[in-house]
């Protein structure tokens, strides 16, 4: 059954959308593990899907960001130093059946554009700076043609593909607060100068009295 998917998957590797990704997927990995996925989501029983949308629910309670993207066509070890990469930006990328994210999504409130989960996609939760992991996601799509950012919530409200891209532009939190630093210096700096100017103009003024009387 699994040769017969395998050579389905080649095939619709010239067409375009969520087929040409899984097919590309197949490709590189050559063992479906998209298949496999498939396969293990249809036998998992009904106490085991409540368990991923609970940890689903779970981490959308301490995220700061949750981004979605389109990994497909690079190789297993590719996806791995990507996952270490978000790791260390206290963020995880997860996988799940679309359904039970929606669930999920649901159950919290979140709401996310029914477009973003067509095809094969992952979710990156972020649990520090929210940059910090969406900066790596889109660093990693533009090395990998077939990848892609879907959009993103961050503080409850969904961003577009193209919101994402100006988003990631926003400078580092510690530049923006020694910019910020510097902006609330300068009336300080201007109001010591005029009174330093002031008190140097008082004494001469004083002076000049001073010398009149005697």
């Amino acid at each position: 059954m699994l040769r017969q998917s395998a050579g389905s998957a080649k095939r619709a590797a010239v067409s375009t959308g969520p087929g040409a990704c899984f097919a590309a997927s197949y490709a590189v990995f050559r063992a479906s593990s998209s298949e496999a996925l498939f396969i293990f989501y249809s036998m998992i029983t009904r106490d085991k899907k409540e368990k991923i949308v609970s940890d689903f629910r779970e981490r959308l309670n301490r995220q700061h960001i949750v981004i979605f993207a389109q990994i497909c066509g690079v190789a297993v070890a590719v996806v791995e130093a990507l996952r270490r990469a978000l790791r260390a930006n206290n963020a995880e990328y997860k996988i799940a059946r679309k359904t039970l994210m929606q669930r999920a999504f649901d159950a919290e409130g979140v709401v996310v554009d029914p477009a973003v989960l067509d095809g094969e996609i992952g979710v990156t939760f972020g649990y520090g700076d929210p940059l910090a992991p969406l900066k790596d996601l889109v660093k990693f799509v533009r090395g990998h043609e077939m990848c892609a950012i879907k959009g993103a919530v961050l503080d409850g409200r969904f961003y577009s593909p193209a919101e994402v891209q100006r988003i990631v532009k926003v400078p580092p939190r510690e530049q923006l607060l020694g910019q910020l630093a510097g902006v609330l210096q300068f009336p300080m700096r201007g109001l010591v100068i005029a009174l330093s100017g002031n008190t140097r103009n008082l004494a001469v003024v004083l002076n000049r009295i001073k010398e009149k009387k005697s």
